[in-house]
């Protein structure tokens, strides 16, 4: 169903129909080792911290593989249906580096919430559902462990809690 409602770059199609041939960029060009920090994407630049670690959520191992994946929401992010849409996406695909937690900082459940409620709209009219991958009660609250917070920093009242990535590998 996913599949369906979000086509892959195999088909090469972004999520929301445009040609994926007008938004990749050329690779990115600096040094990536899994595991440790590397200056973001160019496509989540200026979302509060400027400094990824992978592998991310979906454990992709180097920012070529998930930039092109977050590609397939660029129609989503630039109709501005949420104040919030970039930060999380890009919270997902490129977490921010942090030496006190071992596996990537998820956004806040509040962030995936509220991009969800701001972008139905936009979604209803296009034709397309909130992905089933970013399942709001999925994310942690602050309380529970860090997160990545609507302005892009890392809010926590405890430690990280280590946790497995999203999407398994198999």
């Amino acid at each position: 169903v996913f599949r369906s409602l979000f086509p892959s770059f195999v088909d090469n199609k972004t999520a929301f129909g445009q040609n994926s041939d007008s938004t990749v960029e050329p690779p990115i060009s600096s040094r990536e080792v899994p595991g440790h920090c590397s200056r973001i994407s160019r496509l989540c630049e200026n979302i509060g911290y400027n400094l990824t670690q992978l592998p991310n959520h979906f454990n992709q191992q180097n920012q070529n593989d998930a930039e092109r994946e977050l590609s397939q929401f660029t129609s989503m992010i630039q109709s501005n249906c949420s104040s919030v849409l970039h930060v999380f996406l890009c919270s997902l695909y490129f977490p921010p580096c942090s030496d006190d937690c071992d596996s990537p900082i998820p956004p806040c459940r509040a962030v995936c919430r509220a991009a969800r409620r701001d972008c139905k709209p936009w979604l209803k009219r296009s034709g397309h559902r909130w992905p089933y991958k970013f399942n709001c009660s999925a994310f942690p609250d602050p309380s529970e462990s860090a997160c990545v917070g609507e302005d892009g920093t890392i809010t926590s009242g405890k430690s990280c809690v280590i946790s497995p990535p999203l999407v398994r590998v198999v």
